[in-house]
């Protein structure tokens, strides 16, 4: 066989796995003017560690006993990559809701950007107001917050990390960012 066909099997297979995995409907429409990322999107090694090559999950972020999308998408008309997310509703989904957009340079697309499930505890973050006032504060920069039920772990390899956690009392996802 020659390298392109097996290239091209490579990918393939990739991108099956990735859709399969993520247990997302793939079939789905990203938010208009985004789009789902390609297996080589999807490429680095470290990103080989989680099914849905941590670019898409599955939670119960707001709290309501339904399963809620979230997503890593690639703008299609400009340089950035966006965090949604799609909450369900009992007899229907929320449209997709944008989180967090970064601006990326011409040589990457997901770069390192990755999400996760983080699951109900206890987690280390930074106070600071202008994030949020659901932060209990021990000393001026450090704290902890409690997540009562699912949030998104959204966080660039080697690097920074933040919680979405959806705020009951303001209808929306406040962002925190984690400590080490």
């Amino acid at each position: 066989m020659n390298r392109s066909i097996i290239l091209a099997i490579l990918a393939l297979s990739i991108s099956t796995s990735f859709a399969a995995s993520s247990n997302l409907d793939m079939s789905i429409k990203a938010p208009k003017g985004w789009r789902i990322p390609t297996a080589a999107e999807l490429s680095e090694p470290w990103r080989l560690e989680d099914p849905a090559r941590y670019a898409a999950v599955r939670g119960d972020f707001d709290g309501n006993g339904l399963i809620d999308d979230a997503v890593l998408v690639v703008s299609t008309t400009r340089m950035a990559v966006g965090l949604f997310v799609r909450l369900s509703k009992l007899k229907a989904r929320s449209a997709w809701k944008k989180l967090d957009e970064v601006i990326i340079g011409p040589d990457s697309t997901l770069g390192s950007l990755a999400i996760a499930v983080a699951t109900p505890g206890s987690y280390q973050v930074y106070c600071n107001p202008a994030e949020t006032q659901l932060v209990s504060c021990s000393e001026e920069w450090s704290g902890s917050i409690v997540v009562r039920h699912e949030a998104l772990d959204y966080w660039r390899f080697g690097s920074s990390s933040w919680l979405f956690i959806w705020d009951k009392n303001s209808n929306c996802f406040v962002r925190v960012t984690q400590g080490d």
